[in-house]
């Protein structure tokens, strides 16, 4: 392309007439041309080049300007620093910088600032000992400022350790507070608190930015207790506080869960008037009340807020997902968006996160079109992450599983979210494989992790790997540091049944909470031992650890194993009045469930009369239950037609009440029910039972398929089956009869036939069931081990049972 130029004098129009033309054109023409008297054109030149980032045509340029001898050029020599810097070529800039001599005050100082701001102190620094330009520097703080926080903001600690020396070397902390304070922050963000406070010490003056400094690093390293000491110095200096400083401590309060602290630093805050819309302390105070589960606090300083900002509404939607009301926030995204608020990536993770937490999985379905259309899983990993834990804690896996293989890479919470959902919805053993498949990606799992596959081991009845995951956790240091690990290894150990090696994790814990102590005690109440239940309770109360609705829960659980009613309702009683805890539904179908165990069927209807929450149907299923055990078929058809208003599709309540007027001998009255269920297309859920073999493998037995191995060992376990109904106890109404379809399948009787014909004399058997275990073959295998001289385990939604020489610990209670 041919182009002209004008001289020097005429500047102005060389640029109008050279903004349209490419870098690449423009180098071509000064290289056809010889003319060594236009800089003007070479500086325009190195401009569009470092514009650009062009690193071929800044090459170019460079070996142009060395054979016309320009570099040494006083203004054409830093201007090719920079464009070296600009395009990459730092070893060239590097080169030229060594080159230039005679600079003056400004050129100097005007070129460091240049150089820092393009994030390169290692540049800048040898500059500052130049003998020409030192005693320029003197004056100019703001200079040591810059590289201070450019070395703050990339943890350059070594450079900006060098720049330290040579600060101290010119005695410049003396006189300029500024570069002290920048001083503080440049080792507190670079993680070395021990220098940022020496430098503090040493500081001949402190103002409130110096404080500030030093707060900041301690409250980003989680150091709040240190936060709020300091603070307490600073108060002592008579150092006012400003809202900089208050966010430290609001952070730190957050941090401690200290609430009461919070509050007070609200009203310091709100007196001073220093909360104003958009600010970043009233973002930080709704941050510390949604850490602290007071998520209304959080809502009345959002509606505080003249002007709603994005950060504003993630930090309250995020905050009700923290305190799992997803439900409540997908409406403040809806209100959001009504207010007209553009969302951005975070808000996206936010509501994909409320429809898991709500199970939302259309409304989730049309954010992740959203999402794809605006490209964010492509461009925002943790908008990527959360389609997979959102799909995951929707159940829907295969889904989840197609969202985690589109990631671009997996971290540990893409590892987690997957293995969480398979944890909690099943197939379990894929969470077990998905754990063994993240460790050989060489991907580290995090306290989250450990929670949800032990949470898998627990459900699945697999020592062996469990064993192995405490071992993993207790190397990694991770027991010493997340109590909840250690709560839920005991939960683990407990639900296995090995109760001394739970008591054993317990009592190592190095500290116990109500969570810690709640694993325990419903351990051994699964486990039938009520009364070490008792006596544990009675041990965490003298340690002064307050209970909570779940201790209740399991001491109801613990007195209705052994049938004591009035024990039972004083543990209520005394829970309203000692702890102020208001019993809930769940706790009330527990009193129920014990009155009716014991025949007080009146007493049941009063309680239900008097209950301030209205019944829910697992109420009606309990009495359903109690009348079937009573044979009070009355009663009976009340609770079953309750039950229907309630849930005409639950399958529970239609094989009940089919056993009482079975067992009633009223066999028109069963067809009706059957009748009835199929009418309301209310079908059996999937009964599944797992065993666990000596090798610590698991095998799964399901109603709708049998055993999962090859079909040929069916005819042994048939005449295994066969065999343990001739055993049956006496002259009890067959339950299959006229029900087949919809009563118990025996899971748990072909799993104790495969491990018969599979295993040594004499070795224990351990099952898991994922529904209770029904009264026809609970009586079949406590026969079965009289017989067999075998030790059967199994574990059912209910609790454990030890069957040994032919009796269950649970004495009938399950």
């Amino acid at each position: 392309m041919n182009f002209t130029w004008t001289d020097k004098s005429e500047s102005g129009n060389l640029n109008r007439d050279l903004n349209t033309v490419t870098e690449e054109e423009i180098v071509q023409a000064v290289e056809q041309t010889h003319l060594g008297s236009s800089l003007d054109l070479i500086a325009f030149t190195m401009r569009k080049c470092a514009e650009k980032k062009n690193h071929a045509c800044a090459l170019r340029l460079y070996e142009l300007i060395h054979k016309h001898v320009f570099s040494s050029d006083p203004s054409i020599g830093p201007q090719l620093i920079l464009m070296l810097l600009d395009c990459g070529c730092l070893h060239l800039a590097e080169r030229e910088i060594k080159k230039i001599k005679d600079w003056d005050e400004i050129a100097l100082n005007t070129f460091i600032t240049a150089i820092v701001k393009r994030r390169e102190p290692d540049v800048a620094l040898p500059l500052l000992n130049k003998e020409d330009g030192a005693a320029s520097l003197n004056s100019e703080s703001q200079i040591y400022v810059e590289i201070l926080k450019v070395c703050a903001e990339f943890k350059y600690l070594e450079q900006g350790s060098k720049l330290h020396a040579y600060i101290l070397d010119k005695n410049l902390l003396e006189s300029e507070i500024a570069i002290g304070n920048t001083l503080i922050s440049m080792y507190a963000k670079c993680d070395d608190l021990i220098k940022a406070q020496n430098v503090f010490d040493e500081l001949p003056a402190r103002n409130v930015v110096s404080w500030n400094a030093l707060l900041a690093g301690y409250a980003r390293q989680g150091l709040n207790a240190e936060v709020l000491a300091r603070y307490q110095k600073m108060q002592n200096e008579g150092i006012p506080p400003n809202a900089v400083t208050y966010l430290c401590i609001l952070k730190a309060c957050c941090g401690l869960g200290d609430v009461k602290r919070g509050q007070d630093i609200y009203a310091e805050i709100a007196r001073k008037r220093l909360l104003k819309p958009k600010s970043r302390l009233c973002n930080m105070l709704m941050d510390m009340y949604v850490k602290s589960g007071l998520i209304l606090k959080a809502h009345e300083v959002f509606d505080t807020l003249a002007n709603h900002s994005v950060v504003a509404w993630n930090t309250l939607i995020s905050g009700y997902n923290e305190n799992g009301r997803g439900s409540e926030a997908l409406q403040l995204a809806e209100q959001m968006q009504s207010e007209g608020v553009s969302p951005d990536a975070f808000t996206f993770a936010c509501i994909l996160k409320a429809c898991g937490l709500s199970q939302a999985i259309d409304k989730g379905l049309e954010i992740h079109a959203i999402v794809l259309k605006k490209g964010l899983h492509e461009t925002d990993f943790t908008v990527a992450n959360a389609l997979v834990d959102m799909y995951a804690k929707c159940g829907s896996l295969l889904k989840a599983r197609a969202a985690f293989d589109s990631l671009p890479f997996r971290d540990v919470i893409s590892w987690t979210s997957l293995i969480s959902g398979y944890a909690e919805h099943g197939p379990r053993e894929r969470a077990l494989r998905c754990f063994d498949e993240m460790q050989q990606q060489g991907v580290s799992p995090n306290a989250v992790t450990y929670l949800c596959i032990l949470k898998a081991c627990g459900h699945l009845g697999a020592v062996s790997k469990g064993s192995e995951i405490h071992l993993l956790a207790a190397n990694e240091g991770s027991l010493d540091r997340e109590l909840l690990i250690g709560s839920t290894l005991v939960d683990m150990y407990a639900k296995f049944g090995l109760l001394q090696k739970a008591e054993e994790v317990f009592k190592r814990l190095y500290r116990r909470d109500v969570i810690s102590w709640n694993a325990l005690l419903a351990g051994y109440a699964q486990a039938g031992e009520s009364e070490h239940v008792f006596l544990f309770f009675d041990r965490m109360r003298n340690e002064g650890t307050e209970p909570n609705l779940v201790t209740l829960t399991i001491l109801l659980n613990a007195c209705n194993h052994l049938g004591l009613v009035d024990k039972g309702l004083d543990y209520c009683m005394s829970f309203s009045r000692n702890f102020t805890i208001i019993p809930t539904v769940d706790h009330f179908t527990t009193i129920i469930d014990l009155l009716g165990r014991s025949g007080q069927l009146e007493k049941v209807i009063a309680s239900i009369d008097k209950m301030h929450i209205v019944p829910d149907i697992v109420v009606w299923l309990t009495i359903l239950s109690a009348c079937r055990k009573w044979k009070t078929v009355e009663i009976g058809r009340w609770a079953f037609k309750e039950a229907m208003q309630l849930d005409c599709k639950n399958i529970s309540a239609y094989i009940c009440m089919s056993l009482i007027y079975l067992e009633a001998g009223m066999h028109q009255d069963v067809n009706k029910i059957e009748a009835l269920r199929l009418r309301n297309q209310a079908n059996n859920d999937e009964e599944c039972c797992f065993l666990r073999d000596v090798n610590g493998l698991v095998r799964n037995f399901t109603s709708s398929t049998g055993h999962s191995l090859q079909r040929h060992r069916c005819i042994n376990l048939e005449n295994i089956c066969n065999e343990m109904n001739k055993k049956m106890s006496l002259g009890q109404v067959p339950n299959d009869v006229p029900l087949s379809d919809i009563l118990c399948k025996h899971t748990e009787r072909d799993a104790v036939a495969f491990a018969l014909t599979n295993t040594c004399k004499g070795t224990a058997v351990y099952l898991k069931k994922n529904v209770r275990v029904c009264d026809d073959c609970h009586s079949a295998i406590a026969r079965l081990s009289e017989l067999e001289q075998r030790k059967i385990v199994i574990e059912d939604s209910n609790r454990h049972h030890v069957f040994e020489r032919g009796k269950c610990t649970c004495n009938g209670y399950w």
